[in-house]
């Protein structure tokens, strides 16, 4: 009986190194396991954040090795010298500023054109018809234009009509300094148109148009 007592207490014993053993390894293995578990599981799960916060980041596309250091930055403020051919006309003088002052006094050619336009004679020509010993003749009279300008009038005439009104486009013209004029050596029966227009340094535009047919040649 003592005997048996004794293997039970024996075994007990043993059982309880045991376990007391196997405690002590699992605490001892315990934080190596959580180290390997870091090493290899979590790293990627770091990198992995890492790669993340990298990719919201703005890129920068500039390579500043393709700059090229050698461009100058313009000057600002700087000013034009005085002998610039912006400034100056050719055969100008720098130093003589009266060069760049316009003459005032100086006239435009197109008011100059402007005030030497003169008015064409008011209404039709008056047209009287007379027979020659070769064909015939008109008499023709026009009102003046009351213009210190005019120095003379044309008496424009021929076949055909102008084609437009104003528009002194006839076969011939005769001059006349007073406001009527005879033309001679007309074909008999035949229709002729008339206008008349002012001249003084210009000419005016033709008046209205007035027309007559011709009698036949006198005997």
């Amino acid at each position: 009986m003592l005997e048996n007592a004794s293997s039970v207490g024996f075994l007990y014993r043993q059982f309880t190194r045991s376990i007391a053993g196997l405690i002590i390894l699992g605490v001892i293995a315990l934080p190596l396991t959580g180290c390997s578990d870091n090493e290899g599981g979590g790293g990627p799960a770091i990198s992995s954040l890492s790669t993340s916060a990298d990719t919201n980041e703005p890129t920068n596309t500039t390579d500043d090795s393709t700059l090229d250091p050698t461009l100058e930055e313009p000057v600002l403020g700087g000013e034009e010298p005085i002998d610039s051919p912006l400034l100056l006309a050719e055969g100008t003088d720098a130093d003589s500023s009266t060069d760049l002052v316009p003459d005032l006094n100086a006239s435009d050619p197109e008011e100059d054109s402007l005030a030497s336009l003169i008015d064409a004679p008011q209404g039709k020509p008056t047209i009287s018809m007379a027979s020659t010993p070769t064909g015939a003749a008109a008499s023709v009279m026009w009102q003046p234009v009351p213009d210190p300008k005019v120095k003379g009038y044309y008496v424009h005439y021929g076949k055909q009509p102008s084609e437009d009104p104003g528009v002194c486009a006839y076969d011939d013209r005769i001059a006349a300094e007073a406001p009527d004029v005879t033309i001679a050596e007309l074909e008999p029966n035949t229709p002729y148109f008339f206008a008349v227009s002012a001249y003084g340094s210009l000419e005016s535009p033709c008046s209205s148009e007035a027309s007559a047919i011709t009698p036949p040649a006198g005997a």
